[in-house]
């Protein structure tokens, strides 16, 4: 009675057939893939609060149109050119998980996991230069890749500290993680290791709730901060292109005028943080005043109203 068993299993059958011209000559790409996609998930009930979860699934990550069509366009935001890559194929992935999780009273959570992912022919995005400042952006599938990882995520009602005033409507919550990321690729025959693009090492989110029933009005108030990146694979000539982290705080406030109309005022990146990318010649992580600036934006504070109205 304290056992929980759901699996199954799924089967694809994808076909992919890309007509193209070169102006001279036609060219018809084709992907046959036929996938069968196990899962299971198992839960074990420890006590009334308390779960225990493993977990298993198999999934895949096909190239898209964009990846894969054997054509250039000019991307205005990036001032660069992306370039499908014919050759992509896709993606498999392993992923396991192991949860504990607690539910201490109504609306609470605490809960500890830790999961594993293994990629086959992982799909990243690579540049390099044509000259003269110009850049490409591609597409490439790397040999294999891991990600292992830890993750805690809570939420609290602080109405214990006192259950007659503002505490007993005031919620905190958030979740933490730390992984590790690994990715083997072949460049020039010789085989190399480096953090998978696009995955931080770290993700923290930390936010505290307010909501009032009998007034009908709540707040939340949201940070966020994940770990430098790889956003752009780079190669011997050309370092790996990382994005640097930054902390982004969000706001969010609502009232209840009656039971028909509702208005919302949204608040985000209150710090107008800097979004800034940079290379460094050892392909470290870590942005100093060596390192070699390639992007550096802002996008301003964005303030947003919202008014709902129910007809009915």
């Amino acid at each position: 009675q304290k056992i929980k068993l759901v699996w199954g299993a799924r089967f694809e059958n994808f076909n992919l057939n890309l007509n193209s011209s070169d102006g001279l000559n036609n060219k018809t790409y084709t992907r046959k893939y036929n996938n069968l996609l196990p899962s299971i998930a198992a839960s074990y009930a420890l006590n009334e609060k308390t779960n225990l979860r493993a977990n298993y699934a198999k999934t895949v990550s096909r190239p898209e149109f964009r990846e894969i069509a054997p054509f250039a366009f000019f991307d205005f935001t990036n001032s660069a050119v992306i370039q499908g890559y014919d050759s992509l194929t896709q993606a498999e992935i392993n992923n396991f998980d192991l949860r504990y999780e607690l539910f201490p009273d109504k609306g609470e959570i605490f809960s500890v996991s830790v999961f594993y992912k293994n990629f086959k022919n992982p799909i990243e995005q690579n540049f390099f230069s044509t000259g003269a400042g110009s850049q490409t952006r591609s597409f490439l599938n790397s040999d294999n890749g891991t990600l292992v990882g830890v993750e805690t995520e809570f939420r609290k009602s602080l109405g214990f500290i006192n259950s007659k005033n503002i505490f007993k409507d005031l919620n905190v919550f958030g979740n933490f993680a730390l992984m590790q990321s690994k990715v083997k690729y072949t460049y020039n025959n010789v085989v190399s290791q480096r953090p998978m693009q696009g995955q931080s090492n770290y993700i923290a989110n930390l936010g505290l709730s307010y909501k009032n029933t009998k007034y009908n009005f709540a707040t939340t108030l949201v940070y966020n901060n994940i770990g430098p990146r790889i956003v752009l694979v780079g190669n011997d000539l050309f370092p790996n292109v990382w994005e640097k982290s930054r902390n982004l705080i969000d706001w969010q406030i609502s009232k209840e005028i009656n039971k028909k109309l509702e208005l919302s005022l949204g608040i985000n990146d209150l710090l107008n943080a800097k979004f800034i990318q940079f290379q460094n010649t050892d392909n470290t992580s870590k942005f100093t005043n060596k390192s070699i600036l390639f992007v550096q934006s802002t996008s301003g504070t964005r303030v947003g109203f919202t008014a709902r109205y129910k007809l009915q």
